[in-house]
């Protein structure tokens, strides 16, 4: 019995020491272009909402749909109400 209890306690210790396994990834070049949706988003016409709000869809597809329904919470009945009332309300906090 108490060699059984011997040979568990080692194996528990045996497992309890890991060792870190970091690998190295210092020699992988990544190519990186950022694009920056707020600087194009605050710079849309408010004369041609629509106009603008279509170049962004054109410039960025995947985000700006989830950008004006997902986070602005808008419909697309009231998206141009919804995001002239925005550029309003947060252009002075955007640009400080």
């Amino acid at each position: 019995m108490k060699r059984i209890l011997v040979v568990i306690c080692c194996i528990a210790l045996y497992a309890c020491h890991s060792s870190p396994r970091i690998p190295d990834v210092s020699g992988i070049q990544v190519a990186l272009q950022t694009e920056r949706f707020e600087k194009d988003f605050f710079a849309v016409d408010t004369l041609s909402l629509n106009t603008s709000l279509q170049s962004l869809q054109a410039k960025y597809p995947g985000f700006t749909q989830d950008f004006l329904f997902n986070i602005l919470g808008t419909s697309p009945d009231s998206a141009q109400k919804d995001v002239s009332f925005f550029l309003r309300s947060y252009r002075d906090l955007y640009e400080d």
